[in-house]
């Protein structure tokens, strides 16, 4: 007899359990392997929009900012957007250096605001493009085309491996 809990106690279990044989019963057991294909139309498009501006003053460069941010998401919003589609993923100030100097002095500000939008119409992607551009986006990536579901292109998948597995 052991004291639950002890050091000796739990070897000793862990040794027993180690030397009782396991069995399982591959009867109950279905294992499927399989390579397919489905193909589907992306019914999403994610575009990331920067907006950078520099300037002398840190305030001065974080608000010019924040107004050319707005300005961009008022423009993709005119389009059609649902607000809940345009969020902000990073907003970013940073130093300016001149490193002619000794030691390096700072010279101004660098602010940047970077948006990710998602567009659930296909057809309003090329105008958002133009139209954040316009209003101050500085840069642009994307878009990443996706699916907004793609449980049905599983489903089919499972499908086709049960009914003509390989």
């Amino acid at each position: 007899q052991c004291l639950v809990g002890s050091e000796m106690c739990i070897r000793d279990r862990v040794a027993e359990k180690a030397e009782t044989p396991i069995y399982v019963d591959l009867r109950s057991t279905i294992t499927v392997n399989g390579t397919g294909k489905a193909t589907q139309t992306p019914d999403t498009a994610t575009v990331y929009f920067s907006i950078n501006n520099q300037g002398e003053e840190s305030e001065a460069v974080q608000q010019e900012n924040a107004q050319a941010a707005q300005a961009v998401i008022d423009a993709i919003l005119a389009l059609g957007v649902a607000q809940e589609d345009i969020e902000t993923s990073a907003v970013d100030i940073y130093e300016r250096y001149d490193y002619d100097q000794e030691p390096p002095k700072v010279t101004g500000y660098q602010a940047s605001c970077r948006l990710t939008v998602v567009f659930r119409d296909m057809d309003l992607v090329g105008e958002a493009i133009t139209a954040a551009v316009a209003a101050g986006a500085s840069e642009v990536q994307g878009p990443e085309f996706s699916l907004s579901d793609a449980s049905a292109a599983y489903l089919e998948l499972s499908l086709i491996h049960i009914s003509e597995p390989t």
